[in-house]
């Protein structure tokens, strides 16, 4: 899997309250018309209910005004800011999990998963990875750790 890493400047990020964020997709942007992933809102109630007995807390970035479709056979998975190392297995277990339940029983599309972090360095870093539609059929807790921990790594050595 290869995991490409960016580094970004967004000034904002660190007014997150959240322990996890579910970004738009043009956060980025100075435009203030944000447009989340249209799965944006099916993923945040079905993490919102895995996690309700943690004392984690998951919420949008801003209210979510605007959905965006993305019309393909690929399914575009939420950007999440996780604020914790010790948080990205659960936010990538999370959308491997919100995938496999989503897609059971139908043809697995490939998947792009996008996670923004803060590193060790302190310097705020944006990995995305694919997917492939095989390896949606795949995913395992071990696999899922594998992701998680090169993720961890990836970011911190940038």
């Amino acid at each position: 899997m290869d995991i490409k890493c960016k580094e970004i400047t967004l000034e904002s990020l660190k007014y997150i309250k959240s322990d996890i964020s579910i970004l738009p997709n043009n956060y980025l942007s100075l435009n203030e018309n944000h447009k989340y992933s249209s799965t944006a809102l099916s993923f945040y109630k079905y993490m919102k209910n895995k996690i309700k007995d943690e004392e984690k807390s998951i919420d949008f970035y801003d209210e979510p005004l605007l959905l965006e479709e993305k019309r393909s056979g690929d399914w575009f998975a939420p950007i999440l800011y996780i604020s914790s190392n010790i948080l990205i297995p659960l936010g990538v277990s999370m959308i491997s999990n919100n995938l496999t339940d989503y897609f059971r029983g139908q043809r697995k599309p490939k998947a792009t998963i996008k996670i923004v972090h803060k590193n060790n360095k302190g310097s705020m870093i944006e990995a995305s990875f694919d997917i492939s539609a095989e390896d949606v059929d795949n995913l395992d807790q071990e696999k899922i750790k594998a992701i998680s921990n090169t993720i961890q790594r990836v970011i911190n050595e940038e």
